[in-house]
């Protein structure tokens, strides 16, 4: 019975392994820069056909390069030149820069007034980065929908929207939009950008949805989730959470891609 077991266990495998095809390509490019074990289980045909095909379609989607680059960036082992060209972007820090605390009324004024004629030329948006869990507070769901204990019972993604709004009218005093029986043109609308992530994504856009928005236009604010990047060992291997998945985690906040690559010791 157990040699017979076996003998249907391997025929399974087989049957798994051969309903896989790994492109040449892709095997090519995972020995090049050392990740090839990711590919074990399925060409030992240890995972089902179509989570198999899945892991395939993942990997050709990774910037190999990339991923070495910055984590060699961010242990500072054989960090490359053009890798730290990339980051850097040629982006130097100011000589000299002022507080809206230091400025004198006159420019204050100019910036006010600078400021709205980019809004009402359509040229200033808002970025809410709100991929973030509640957890640490205790509430499972994103922060941006926690209840911060205001009387309205009005929660950040309520208070920002409702700027953005508050925003939009004042611009439009300052354009001289306004007048008796209606507006002269048509009324400013400020982008609205809500940054989710892959957890929370479908919850937040319901969120917005269900409250109408909250007073803006659903044409003007738009969601994407935040990107993830793969873990990685400290010696720089991809790691995976079973035999057909990756371990990712979301991309940090800093603008510096090598930042954002999470390597997990033991």
């Amino acid at each position: 019975t157990t040699m017979a077991e076996g003998f249907e266990g391997k025929r399974k495998a087989d049957e798994i392994s051969s309903s896989v095809s790994v492109p040449e390509g892709l095997a090519a490019s995972l020995a090049e820069f050392g990740q090839s074990h990711l590919l074990e289980f399925v060409e030992k045909g240890l995972v089902p056909a179509e989570d198999g095909a899945a892991l395939l379609d993942k990997l050709a989607t990774l910037d190999l390069k990339r991923i070495r680059d910055a984590f060699q960036s961010t242990t500072g082992a054989g960090e490359s030149e053009e890798a730290t060209k990339e980051e850097g972007d040629g982006v130097q820090p100011p000589d000299s820069y002022a507080s809206v605390n230091g400025l004198g009324d006159e420019e204050k004024a100019a910036c006010f007034a600078r400021g709205m004629a980019e809004i009402v030329a359509g040229r200033a948006a808002v970025l809410v980065l709100g991929g973030g869990q509640g957890t640490r507070l205790g509430f499972d769901g994103p922060k941006g929908m926690f209840d911060i204990g205001l009387p309205s019972k009005a929660t950040l993604f309520q208070l920002y929207a409702q700027r953005v709004r508050r925003l939009e009218m004042m611009a439009d005093e300052a354009a001289g939009r306004f007048q008796l029986g209606g507006m002269r043109a048509p009324p400013t609308q400020i982008p609205f950008v809500v940054m989710t992530s892959p957890l929370n994504h479908s919850t937040t856009t319901s969120y917005f949805a269900e409250n109408g928005y909250f007073g803006l236009k659903e044409e003007q604010v738009r969601f994407f989730p935040q990107g993830t990047l793969p873990a990685l060992t400290p010696e720089g291997k991809i790691i995976m959470t079973n035999g057909s998945t990756l371990s990712e985690v979301l991309k940090n906040k800093r603008t510096r891609p090598a930042a954002a690559l999470a390597v997990v010791h033991s």
